[in-house]
Order: structure tokens, then C-alpha cells, then sequence
């Protein structure tokens, strides 16, 4: 079961905005788009890796919405 989440491109942000409230989204948008990976010129290194990364690359996740497991991934290094 190979499925991928599609990245949604985040909306500049409104320059109607005062000045503190357009620094802080921008802020956050830098950082959200850096975890998503699609910053221009960022490190492969710098985005999240995410459940269902791990799961396309073959590892057993078997989550419900209330699930509490942990999962050790000290085998797969």
C-alpha cells in the first residue's frame, strides 16, 4: 500500500495584516513549509519524516485513532 499525501501550497500572507501578526506568519509559514519540504534550496535533511513515510518505506504501522502504542525502530538502523 503505497499512498502519499499530497502538499498543499500554503497562501501568501495577507499584507493587510499589521506588522507584528504578518512577521509571525510568516514565520510560521517558513517553518511549515520547511517540515513539508518544499522551502527552495533546503536539505533534504530538514523535512519531517511522517508515519506514512515510514509506512511506504515498509514499516508495519498499524494505528487506530485512539491507538497509544510506541513503536521501536532501533532495528531498522
Amino acid at each position: 500500500m503505497n499512498r502519499t499525501s499530497k502538499k498543499v501550497a500554503l497562501p501568501n500572507v495577507p499584507r493587510g495584516v499589521d506588522i507584528e501578526t504578518r512577521r509571525f506568519l510568516i514565520a510560521v509559514k517558513e517553518l511549515l513549509e520547511r517540515q513539508q519540504g518544499v522551502r527552495p534550496n533546503q536539505s533534504v535533511l530538514d523535512e519531517v519524516v511522517t508515519m506514512r513515510h515510514l509506512q511506504n518505506m515498509g514499516v508495519d504501522i498499524n494505528m487506530t485513532k485512539d491507538s497509544k502504542k510506541t513503536y521501536d525502530f532501533s532495528s531498522l538502523l
